[in-house]
């Protein structure tokens, strides 16, 4: 079975893929399957295009950042195309990578980078036209251009996540409390999210759900740091790493001014016994 592509950029955008009339129709190419986010990993211009005329997008791995985009089953016989289309093995190589689709499964795809040898020390201004065309390749799909948008203004927190949901031990007056108080730009807030709770003693595991589950939303300056201290007490050794106690992932929290997307963890095995309160202090 040939893995699910993830693309970011302009291969989004039909109009754009079927320019060039000598190459296969974008729709005999591409099938869509369903929005995704590259996780732990931030947009970027630091290649030059010739045929752009400007910058073009690459991905790079930074931690607390995120790439929005959409998977694609790559139809039979056109993974060719899709290399010619990329530049790959010159310009762009395939790399495994590991998204996290929009029901919250985490998956390995196949996408584009730039190769090292390509990359530029500064910022690649791009064209208005990419720019537009990866934003709306992005909207077609009801994807947020946010991120790309950023990345194409030389912005040095496109695609971050600077919110954290916790749950258990790292909730106010818990245990390991203290861990959450460097760098917080603000008060924690009180949100929930959707999960289901199990209680596996000296602390909680979220794990997929319907159950309304209770937490504290925390927002941070220099997220990556918090995070690499956070991953260490969760057991959260990288994106899709076999090892991991808990996966690191995004979800969003209904506040009372709003839905926010955050990073919380969540266990990959199902162990303990359910909350029913959805509420590690009502247990």
């Amino acid at each position: 079975m040939h893995l699910p592509y993830f693309g970011y950029g302009s291969n989004l955008n039909e109009e754009d893929w079927n320019r060039i009339s000598s190459r296969t129709a974008w729709n005999k190419t591409l099938l869509p399957i369903e929005g995704a986010h590259l996780l732990d990993h931030a947009p970027i211009y630091h290649y030059y295009s010739s045929t752009r005329n400007g910058g073009a997008l690459d991905v790079i791995p930074t931690r607390g950042a995120r790439t929005v985009g959409m998977l694609f089953e790559v139809q039979e016989g056109e993974l060719k195309t899709l290399n010619k289309k990329e530049g790959h093995p010159n310009a762009y190589d395939q790399n495994r990578v590991f998204v996290q689709t929009n029901n919250g499964d985490i998956i390995e795809a196949l996408t584009y980078v730039v190769n090292d040898d390509r990359r530029e020390e500064k910022f690649v201004q791009p064209t208005d036209d990419y720019v537009q065309s990866v934003r709306d390749g992005l909207t077609r799909f009801g994807l947020n251009p946010e991120a790309q948008d950023a990345a194409s203004r030389d912005e040095n927190d496109a695609g971050f996540c600077e919110y954290v949901f916790v749950y258990g031990t790292l909730r106010e007056g818990e245990e390991r409390a203290s861990s959450m108080v460097e760098n917080r730009s603000s008060p924690w807030i009180a949100g929930t999210v959707q999960g289901e709770l199990r209680d596996l003693g000296l602390y909680p595991a979220l794990i997929q759900g319907k159950d309304c589950i209770h937490g504290e939303l925390h927002q941070y300056t220099q997220i990556g740091d918090v995070l690499k201290r956070l991953d260490r007490i969760e057991g959260h050794e990288g994106v899709g790493k076999s090892d991991n106690l808990y996966d690191r992932i995004l979800i969003d929290v209904t506040t009372a001014s709003g839905i926010v997307q955050a990073w919380t963890y969540r266990m990959r095995e199902q162990a303990g016994s359910r909350i029913e309160s959805g509420d590690w202090k009502r247990r």
